[in-house]
């Protein structure tokens, strides 16, 4: 068993090396998701496990706002008919354009949930480093287009900074929280700073911002599938089980990150080729899945009881992530979906598994609680990746290779 793995991982790692941004954009994505993980423990070590939970219900309004900030340009840059400078001007103009909105999103989205006026400062101000998160996933495109990933590690070494600052000088969740939003807008300054930049141009703005609102209502959408169950779950959960909620998404999130970044860096070769790049991609993919969820498992064992110390994690992480392969099959499938032009498929599905998501959620927590809300979140995950790969072999026949040529 333990040779066929490792055939896999390598198998997984040769199809992702052909593509030279991979192994850098997952560096830094390794390294963001260590900067999640480092928050929650901060937030449960120095805080409370009741400052987690203000952290998860600040995820749900920071998610939506990262989406907001990206505007779907990860799909459209490649896209455009423009050269990179010009790119990479309209890419940063259009998410500058975005951060009034933000900012105001999270100031109303903290005052309706929060319960006290310091978790308004504490959610807000987590809530708005989407927006920076959001930038830095245009920022990481954008690098990828110019050859230059390795800029891709410098906004996350500047929030490592800012949260180890933090954690020795704060004496509350609102000054933490503070101080990393800070850390995020110096880091993404730093990764924006190696990039080459052409004349501003409003067509190219206009170009950029067009057709990133057409990739963005699916991004919105999807997000909610995943986001709202926490609103949902805040109704029905002690902050203490939702905070357990809270941390297994960041591990189901730092397990997502491998296939995400694997399928950002083919992304465009999967266009170019017309989907002749699928049925490589997809084996890598599986492979990958595979891998991850079996590594995830083990380490989510040790943080569930040497470093968070709740035991009841590792139990519910082994549900989770028995159906992590779905989860890389539903994001494969979309990206197809994306690349073919199949956008109004792509939406369709989207808003499918988003009343699924709440459905679930609400029928499975309300008797059960926070098992419950374990069950439903793998159930959505499940079904999830089923419907995606159906209507994908619908749209683009012989595509896929079958299940049994993935394994």
């Amino acid at each position: 068993m333990r040779s066929i793995l490792s055939r896999r991982i390598a198998a997984a790692w040769a199809a992702g090396a052909r593509n030279p941004g991979f192994a850098m954009l997952l560096a830094a994505r390794t390294l963001q998701l260590a900067n999640g993980f480092l928050v929650s423990i901060v937030l449960v070590r120095g805080y409370g496990i009741a400052a987690a939970g203000s952290y998860a219900v600040a995820s749900v309004a920071l998610a939506l706002i990262a989406l907001l900030a990206g505007l779907g340009l990860a799909n459209a840059l490649p896209r455009l008919p423009f050269d990179e400078p010009q790119r990479a001007t309209a890419g940063l103009l259009v998410t500058l354009a975005i951060l009034p909105s933000a900012a105001v999103a999270a100031a109303l989205y903290a005052w309706c949930t929060a319960s006290s006026p310091a978790e308004v400062v504490t959610i807000a101000a987590f809530a708005l480093g989407g927006f920076f998160i959001g930038q830095t996933n245009v920022l990481q495109t954008l690098q990828i287009l110019q050859n230059r990933p390795g800029a891709a590690l410098a906004p996350q070494a500047a929030v490592t900074l800012g949260i180890a600052a933090a954690a020795c000088l704060c004496p509350t969740p609102a000054h933490f929280a503070v101080t990393l939003l800070a850390a995020r807008a110096v880091g993404n300054a730093m990764g924006a700073l190696p990039l080459r930049y052409g004349r501003p141009s409003f067509a190219c703005f206009r170009a950029a911002a067009a057709a990133g609102t057409t990739y963005a209502p699916i991004d919105v959408v999807a997000l909610l599938s995943e986001q709202l169950p926490i609103l949902v779950l805040s109704g029905l959960l002690a902050r203490a089980d939702l905070g357990i909620v809270g941390i297994a998404r960041q591990i189901v999130t730092a397990a997502d990150t491998p296939g995400w970044s694997f399928m950002q860096s083919h992304y465009p070769r999967i266009v170019e080729s017309r989907l002749e790049a699928v049925p490589d991609v997809a084996r890598g993919n599986a492979r990958l899945a595979l891998a991850t969820a079996v590594a995830a498992l083990a380490a989510s064992a040790v943080l569930a009881v040497l470093v968070y110390r709740e035991p009841v994690l590792a139990g519910a992480m082994a549900i989770l992530l028995a159906a992590l392969p779905a989860r890389y099959m539903n994001h494969l499938c979309d990206q197809i979906m994306r690349a073919g032009g199949w956008i109004r498929d792509s939406l369709e599905l989207a808003l499918l598994k988003l009343v699924l998501s709440i459905a679930l959620t609400a029928a499975l927590a309300a008797p059960f609680g926070l098992w419950g809300a374990i069950l439903a979140a793998a159930l959505l995950s499940a079904v999830s990746g089923y419907l995606y790969r159906r209507r994908a072999g619908r749209l683009a026949p012989g595509v896929l290779p079958p299940l049994g040529d993935l394994a």
